[in-house]
């Protein structure tokens, strides 16, 4: 029990202490690009599709983590292969997958 109640005292003192006691400089904190100082801003724009597609995947990795046990008890993969079809139907009527 008394290593619990330590383990939650140092999980909240060392965040505020490092945060009120901080005394990098702020040439110190800021991002290091091989000597240079930094070019443009800190957060660099991407293209949304990327993320829809990483999102994609995604969904249907788990669906065929989640669906592919089925489809093998079944002894056939009817139920598997019309989920993904289905999904990829839905999909590409919404649009995504242009």
């Amino acid at each position: 029990m008394a290593i619990l109640v330590i383990g939650v005292v140092l999980y909240i003192v060392v965040p505020i202490g490092t945060m009120l006691f901080s005394t990098l400089p702020r040439r110190a904190a800021a991002p290091f690009e091989c000597g240079f100082e930094p070019a443009g801003p800190r957060v660099v724009p991407f293209c949304p599709k990327f993320w829809l597609v990483a999102i994609l995947f995604l969904l249907f990795d788990v669906e065929v983590a989640l669906l592919l046990p089925i489809g093998r008890k079944l002894s056939s993969g009817i139920l598997f292969l019309g989920a993904l079809v289905l999904g990829t139907a839905l999909e590409y009527g919404v649009g995504s997958l242009d």
